[in-house]
């Protein structure tokens, strides 16, 4: 028996569902993005109350909330996690969390990637060392031993996998439809 191919947005769903259940707290995946950037985009006219706004949840927080890191003024990073509505192709913001720069590398799709195609074309050893501390934070944050890279390999397979089907659904993100500030107070975690 044959079973039919399941849609994009199908596989979309069944990816990030498997890379929830994959991680407890810190995340690789395309869904999580710079809350600069989110912001950026979808209230585009007005760039200096996103860059104030980002800067006032910072300054609201000294503890990392994926890792629990002490943070320090300048180590802290905002970033936005999603969720998405595959058969609307649409990508919905679910938090906005102040985090380590630690946590943020490896949140962030393109600078975890951009860190791997740098060591792929290194001759020297810095970026290899600053990939396996970002493993080995994943793992330690996550609840698993060093020696369970496995777990780390199949949070990047699937990342990958439902970063390519992303792009070809065309994700977007969700219109303006509430004041910014209004936006920020459903998204910060108090």
């Amino acid at each position: 028996m044959v079973q039919a191919p399941i849609s994009q947005s199908e596989a979309c769903e069944q990816m990030s569902t498997t890379l929830d259940k994959l991680q407890s707290k810190l995340f690789i995946s395309p869904l999580t993005i710079p809350a600069d950037q989110f912001l950026n985009t979808i209230y585009p006219s007005i760039p200096k109350k996103v860059k104030s706004t980002v800067t006032e949840i910072s300054t609201a927080k000294n503890v990392c909330e994926i890792c629990e890191a002490k943070l320090s003024k300048g180590s802290k990073r905002a970033i936005c996690k999603q969720s998405g509505d595959w058969e609307e192709e649409t990508l919905v913001p679910s938090s906005i969390l102040i985090c380590c720069e630690k946590c943020y590398k490896v949140s962030i799709w393109s600078e975890l990637f951009g860190i791997f195609m740098r060591e792929s074309l290194a001759s020297s050893s810095c970026d290899s060392l600053e990939l396996t501390e970002l493993v080995e934070h994943y793992l330690t944050v996550n609840g698993h031993k060093l020696a369970d890279i496995t777990k780390f390999n199949s949070a990047i397979s699937l990342a990958v996998s439902l970063n390519t089907t992303m792009k070809k659904l065309n994700m977007t993100f969700p219109s303006k439809s509430k004041p910014i500030d209004k936006l920020i107070s459903e998204l910060v975690v108090s």
